[in-house]
């Protein structure tokens, strides 16, 4: 998964909450914030299967 997806999602969750919708990209800047933080808190990025990376955790490269 790349990193900018996982915004994405944060994102989406935060605008399905209803009390969390701005049109001025904070709803950007508070997903990269929360995933910040859970990185922070120890969270790994997704485990890549297969390839030379396989069984390492990283975030897919975003030209991918």
């Amino acid at each position: 998964m790349k990193r900018s997806v996982a915004i994405e999602n944060i994102i989406n969750v935060l605008r399905l909450t209803g009390n969390h919708y701005c049109d001025n990209g904070r709803d950007e800047q508070d997903a990269e914030k929360i995933l910040k933080r859970m990185e922070a808190l120890g969270m790994l990025p997704p485990t890549v299967k297969g390839g030379s990376m396989n069984g390492w955790n990283r975030w897919e490269t975003e030209d991918e």
